[in-house]
C-alpha cells in the first residue's frame, strides 16, 4: 500500500512538470527559386527540451496550411524541420505566444545540376615562417542563382 502511494505521488509530480499547450501551427512554404508556392516532402516538429523529442511528422504539404491541435511543450522551443528534394530547412520557434501564434514562413529552394551560373575563383596565399613556407589555396564560389 505504501509503494502504491509513493508511485502515485511520483506520477503526479512527473505529470505536473510536463506542461503542454495545444496549438494550431500556421506554416507558409515559399519557393525561393521561382518565387512561387513551396512544397515539403516531410515536416518534422521537434521539441528542444532535454534533447530532441519528436512531436509530429507530416508528409506532402505545400503553400499555406495549418497543422491543427499540436501539443507543444510550454517552456521549450520547437524546431520545424522541412525536407524538400533531399535538403533540410530548419526554423526554431521560441516558447512565447507571440512567436507561436504567427505564421511560420519557410523558404525552400529547387536543386539544379547546371553550373553555368556558378563562378569559381581561386587564390593562393603563401606564408613564410621561421623554418618553412606554408601555402594555402582558397576557392571562392559564387552562386548567382536562387
Amino acid at each position: 500500500m505504501f509503494r502504491i502511494k509513493i508511485f502515485i505521488v511520483f506520477l503526479f509530480t512527473l505529470l505536473s512538470q510536463i506542461k503542454a499547450e495545444e496549438l494550431n501551427l500556421k506554416i507558409s512554404l515559399k519557393n525561393g527559386t521561382n518565387g512561387g508556392v513551396g512544397r515539403a516532402d516531410t515536416i518534422k516538429l521537434i521539441a528542444l527540451q532535454g534533447g530532441m523529442t519528436p512531436i509530429g511528422e507530416f508528409k506532402d504539404k505545400q503553400g499555406d496550411f495549418v497543422l491543427e491541435k499540436i501539443n507543444f511543450p510550454d517552456e521549450a522551443p520547437v524546431l520545424i524541420q522541412v525536407s524538400y528534394k533531399g535538403a533540410n530547412y530548419n526554423k526554431m520557434v521560441p516558447p512565447t505566444p507571440i512567436f507561436r501564434n504567427k505564421v511560420q514562413e519557410i523558404t525552400v529552394y529547387d536543386i539544379t545540376s547546371e553550373f553555368k551560373n556558378i563562378d569559381v575563383k581561386s587564390l593562393m596565399q603563401i606564408l613564410r615562417e621561421e623554418n618553412s613556407v606554408r601555402v594555402y589555396k582558397i576557392f571562392l564560389i559564387e552562386n548567382q542563382t536562387n
